[in-house]
């Protein structure tokens, strides 16, 4: 079953930001406490909080 949608927006011909975001999203999504976090958030804010408080790499 499908746990998650991301949609995201590029500009056209920006085929390589296209790419370097999938990779990102995809990056961000391999880790399981990150997975096991957005499955159980209760809100869009709490969404943006593991977004924006997750480590840079």
């Amino acid at each position: 079953p499908v746990k998650f949608v991301v949609l995201f927006i590029v500009p056209k011909n920006q085929f390589q930001t296209h790419l370097r975001t999938l990779a990102s999203i995809a990056k961000f999504l391999n880790d399981r406490a990150t997975r096991e976090s957005l499955a159980e958030a209760k809100s869009g804010e709490e969404i943006l909080s593991i977004f924006r408080d997750r480590p840079q790499k």
